[in-house]
């Protein structure tokens, strides 16, 4: 545990806020309990399947039990009797449990990996994929989401798109992106994109299974953005790092400004990072629709779409 000093109570006076300084100051405790159970949706789609793969793999690393989930919603004439209804339902569900059983066995001879034992469970439910992901959460205790996803417009579909497929805004746990040109490469370098609000929790969640990859953490800030809550120009990186080693004992931690041209420009900020540093991971938390519909809908000064081969794991926030 970190002891919070006078020369650290110093450090902050010279240039970071209170609540920052604070928040290094309170006990660690890992976080891991997000990703012990985690539910991997499938369409049949290439996409899909190639989710399933980075799923196996980010599995067979952090011990999670996988979920393999198909929601399906053939329609059924409202004229049919009942016991024809329930039979066709009955095979239906029936039809899509082969497929799905199919799937994941390709999943898995494609990841070259073996299932241990009890290690994964299917589940099939009849029903809207909006209606039933709840369900299927609730039955099986879910904690996270790993989904593919094709280019920004999927990347916006997963996370907020439509009433019928945003992810996003209905549900309360972690949602994992996978972009169908994500290459196989193990996770090696997180790039989490903070505030520097809140961060104490949120990094102790990214430290959790960043020891499991034993990958380097890069924290990294935008701006310049207003309200300006850390003068970056007084920002002691080194002090701040020896603090965050010493509380998180984890040395492979770093820090990153991005300066931006333009003013609150967090678009412009995280695809200017992801093409400097280029991480396997990057790692958000939010709990703003706004921000999101300025992420996948830039403005007509700003012709490329956020648009990337890296996983994207987001967080809400409460």
């Amino acid at each position: 545990m970190h002891f919070f000093t006078k020369d650290d109570l110093a450090h902050c006076l010279s240039g970071v806020c209170l609540l920052y300084c604070f928040q290094i100051a309170q006990p660690y405790n890992e976080q891991t309990d997000f990703m012990k159970t985690i539910l991997v949706p499938t369409d049949f789609s290439d996409n899909a399947l190639k989710a399933m793969q980075y799923a196996i793999r980010f599995a067979n690393t952090t011990g999670s039990h996988l979920v393999f989930f198909r929601a399906t919603d053939t329609i059924v004439p409202e004229t049919a009797p009942v016991h024809l209804y329930h039979e066709l339902v009955k095979n239906d569900t029936e039809e899509n449990m082969e497929e799905l059983r199919k799937q994941v066995a390709q999943a898995y001879t494609a990841s070259g990996i073996a299932p241990a034992t009890d290690s994964y469970s299917l589940a099939v439910e009849y029903g809207a994929f909006k209606n039933m992901i709840h369900v299927v959460i609730e039955k099986h205790q879910a904690d996270m989401i790993i989904m593919g996803t094709q280019g920004a417009s999927g990347l916006k579909k997963v996370f907020f798109g439509s009433n019928t497929a945003g992810l996003f805004g209905n549900v309360d746990i972690p949602v994992l992106a996978v972009p169908a040109d994500t290459p196989a490469d193990s996770i090696t370098k997180i790039g989490y994109a903070s505030d520097l609000i809140d961060f104490g929790d949120e990094l102790a969640k990214i430290v959790a299974f960043a020891k499991l990859f034993h990958a380097t953490i890069d924290l990294f800030h935008i701006y310049p953005v207003y309200p300006q809550l850390v003068d970056v120009a007084k920002f002691d990186k080194e002090k701040t790092l020896h603090m965050l080693t010493s509380k998180f004992d984890y040395d492979k931690l770093h820090i990153t400004f991005i300066n931006t041209e333009y003013d609150n420009d967090i678009v412009a900020g995280i695809q200017q990072y992801v093409a400097q540093e280029k991480p396997s991971l990057l790692v958000m938390f939010t709990h703003e629709r706004s921000w999101f519909d300025k992420l996948f809908n830039p403005s007509i000064s700003q012709s490329v779409a956020f648009d990337t081969q890296t996983p994207l794991l987001v967080f809400k926030k409460k």
